[in-house]
């Protein structure tokens, strides 16, 4: 029998839900809901510090978790005298500590019952898809509009994409684990899901929604069934980028970045993120020890076009490098760089070679792995998101030690 849906009405599992739903609905937000954002995290942040005192006691898993996620803040907060803007820099540190903190908060409070996970992530997707959906037709009858492409409630195209993606494969991955009735509404959830990030344009979004699908079915799924899977996938790939569709414009002028460089215009994503790419790691050879501070890429990176909208008055400084792995470079040197992802990449290699596969281990390994994929095309490392899948992931990790190897989120 699996999991009852309607049992998230008990406190124990409508308390956490609220608090996630919260800070997940606020975060894409502009002006005032972005303040509530930070409202809503900060009275998080507050409530556990003083269950913590009260108790005058920290789970280890939580201690270490922060602990190797501010690893590179650490460093970073020693070189802000260095830093091009200091201000900048100290911002987002502030930023950076502020999403860890709430991240591992809601992932200790989530990961040490997987029944309370599971109805968290089903209705936040249900309500997550069905707000999103309003918004759509509000947005085609032209009752609300976007600077860009449909993002729903989010500012940001990419931002929204890659919630959506998330909510939807997560639940997907877990299917077997509720009721009839609930597997049926997520693989329904699932195809709007894909719907909904189709339609925001985002090829980043696309390209991580095909990831954790092909990634999480590869697990989840016998060998027929993945094979069915990846065709059928080809096949929908294929329709969407033989049409002449925003798209596959946007795809088409991705791959010249691999063979036709010359053709690409300067104001084009992928020659703007190509150039970013090699200035970064130009710059990180000047400054290989240090970075030139947190989030300051934006005094450096000053490409051809920015430099056109510049002259014309309509840009007054430059940009971020849109891959986190030069961003890191950037934001702290090599050292930074390292104290970010070697805990991702150690606990990943762990996962993979010291315990059995269970369907547990298996999330774990396609959210990190999902993780350093999307850093190719995004800066994330004060991303909530990825801030979260990262927390959850360390969490479950040393919560899966701490059982002797048996499982990593303890049944309910």
């Amino acid at each position: 029998m699996g999991i009852n849906t309607l049992s998230i009405i008990k406190p124990k599992y409508l308390f956490p839900f609220f608090l996630f739903a919260v800070v997940f609905f606020t975060y894409g937000g502009k002006e005032k809901i972005f303040y509530f954002n930070w409202l809503s995290g900060a009275i998080l942040i507050y409530a556990a510090i003083h269950y913590c005192l009260s108790k005058l006691h920290i789970k280890k898993t939580v201690f270490v978790t922060f602990f190797l996620m501010c690893g590179w803040i650490g460093y970073a907060i020693i070189l802000t005298p260095l830093a091009c803007n200091t201000t900048m820099h100290l911002k987002y540190i502030i930023v950076s500590i502020f999403y860890i903190s709430i991240s591992v908060i809601l992932a200790t409070s989530l990961s040490y019952s997987i029944k309370r996970f599971l109805l968290v992530v089903y209705w936040l997707d249900l309500f997550w898809i069905s707000i999103n959906g309003i918004f759509y037709i509000l947005y085609l009858v032209g009752f609300i509009t976007y600077e860009g492409s449909f993002s729903g409630i989010c500012h940001n195209r990419n931002q929204f994409a890659v919630l959506t993606s998330l909510l939807a494969n997560i639940a997907f991955f877990y299917r077997q684990k509720y009721q009839v009735l609930s597997r049926t509404i997520i693989k329904i959830l699932l195809f709007l899901s894909l719907g909904l990030v189709v339609l925001s344009l985002s090829l980043k979004g696309i390209l991580g929604f095909l990831f954790l699908y092909v990634a999480g079915s590869w697990f989840t799924e016998k060998k027929c069934k993945k094979a069915a899977i990846i065709i059928v996938l080809g096949i929908i790939v294929a329709l969407v980028m033989v049409n002449d569709s925003d798209i596959q414009r946007r795809f088409s002028r991705f791959l010249l970045v691999f063979g036709h460089q010359d053709e690409l215009r300067i104001s084009q994503s992928p020659f703007r993120r190509l150039w970013f790419v090699n200035e970064s790691l130009r710059i990180t050879a000047e400054h290989p020890l240090t970075g030139i501070g947190v989030n300051n890429s934006m005094y450096y990176l000053l490409d051809p076009y920015t430099i056109l909208r510049m002259d014309r008055g309509e840009e007054t400084r430059g940009v971020y490098s849109h891959n986190n792995y030069t961003e890191m470079l950037l934001n702290g040197g090599i050292p930074a760089f390292l104290l970010y992802y070697i805990p991702i990449v150690l606990i990943l290699i762990k996962l993979l070679k010291n315990f059995r596969l269970t369907e547990k281990g298996k999330f774990c390994i396609v959210i990190l792995a999902y993780k350093l994929f999307m850093d190719i095309g995004m800066v994330s490392y004060f991303d909530f998101s990825h801030t979260f899948i990262i927390a959850l992931a360390f969490v479950s990790y040393f919560h899966m030690v701490s059982q002797k190897h048996e499982s990593f989120l303890p049944e309910y």
